[in-house]
């Protein structure tokens, strides 16, 4: 990689801010294929909270997580919209980063518009299911039980423990308390964290093939070059 004889300084301060997700807004981006690539991102500037770790953790096992899933069962299984699909709110690597709430679909170019809406009314009015409550609940206990820790990764977790002000395993903290969580932590989770959001849409795609109009009544298109992206 070639680079000048003399750099330029570091700019002070963040380089890359995270910045709040205040209005709707759609970029596109050019990618020559047969189907889209999207995620959505939505940032509250909420910082990290280790009292919600274990009823976060569990929701996005319930809403986003695997094959029992809400999304996974609503927009692939019954519906057919998805090759891939996946939500959650994710937690921050560094205390100074907010908590983001993210999703990311691949589904057909034609599809592109009933698979926004569905997971629009799935995150907004998210179907409530004893069955994959338990389903969600027994996956997450089952995958903490097994899970090891070992060899280089126990430094990088403690590195990243202290990284977010903490000097336990939060995964202990996590275990005891889903066993005593109920659907109904779940659903007051998402009625105050999730719901009522607005998003960044990001959308790898074809434009020859996709209904930029009808984008355009989501909220306003902003059409990337690669350039823009790339920086070259």
């Amino acid at each position: 990689h070639r680079v000048p004889a003399t750099l330029q300084d570091v700019p002070a301060g963040e380089p890359f801010p995270y910045l709040p997700t205040e209005k709707t807004r759609i970029l596109l981006a050019p990618y020559d294929a047969n189907q889209i690539y999207m995620a959505q991102l939505s940032n509250l500037n909420t910082n990290f909270d280790a009292g919600i770790e274990p009823v976060r953790s569990l929701y996005n096992e319930y809403f986003g997580g695997g094959m029992n899933s809400i999304v996974f069962q609503e927009m692939r299984e019954t519906r057919g919209l998805a090759y891939m699909a996946w939500a959650g709110l994710v937690e921050p690597s560094l205390l100074k980063y907010p908590y983001m709430m993210r999703t990311q679909i691949a589904t057909q170019n034609d599809k592109m518009l009933d698979a926004i809406r569905t997971f629009e009314d799935i995150i907004e009015n998210m179907p409530v299911s004893e069955t994959a409550f338990k389903l969600a609940k027994e996956g997450l206990l089952s995958r903490l039980d097994t899970e090891r820790i070992v060899k280089g990764q126990v430094l990088w977790s403690f590195v990243r423990a202290q990284d977010l002000g903490m000097d336990t395993d939060i995964r202990a903290k996590i275990y005891d308390e889903v066993k005593n969580l109920t659907l109904q932590n779940v659903i007051d989770f998402q009625q105050r964290w999730v719901k009522g959001r607005t998003y960044t849409y990001c959308i790898l795609g074809d434009k020859k093939t996709l209904d930029v109009e009808s984008l355009r009544k989501i909220g306003p298109v902003e059409e990337l070059t690669r350039e823009q992206i790339f920086g070259y």
